[in-house]
């Protein structure tokens, strides 16, 4: 999981080196966030890595969050095993482009460990 905060920096090639250091098929992600950024500045970024676990198997979901100057860029890649339209292994990709001006609202879900003992602050780095 990383993040970057806003300046006037293009934090492109940033956002190519958080994709690749997951190694969750980077080209194949890179591509899709590509697509959808479609040559806007990157103003900034969330990469999250999410592997869960499928029967016996492990399945892979990355998440990438960009925000460019005009829009909020959402772009989720899972894995999925064949199946009778795709036999082999297969990837698929989501993007969703908002443009800033339509984001009306953020939802902020909090997750909290044991929480009999009530929240704790976050350690400082």
């Amino acid at each position: 999981m990383r993040s970057r905060t806003t300046d006037d920096r293009d934090r492109t090639l940033e956002l190519r080196d958080a994709i690749d250091h997951t190694g969750y098929y980077p080209e194949v992600v890179a591509h899709g966030v590509e697509a959808a950024v479609a040559g806007e500045q990157v103003v900034s970024f969330f990469v999250h890595h999410e592997p869960t676990f499928e029967r016996d198997e492990v399945r892979r979901h990355l998440s990438v969050v960009v925000l460019t100057p005009t829009r909020l860029i959402l772009a989720h890649t899972d894995e999925h095993t064949g199946d009778d339209l795709l036999p082999e292994p297969y990837t698929s990709t989501s993007t969703e482009a908002v443009r800033l001006e339509a984001v009306k609202s953020v939802v902020v879900t909090r997750m909290i460990a044991n929480p009999t003992s009530g929240p704790t602050p976050p350690p400082r780095p």
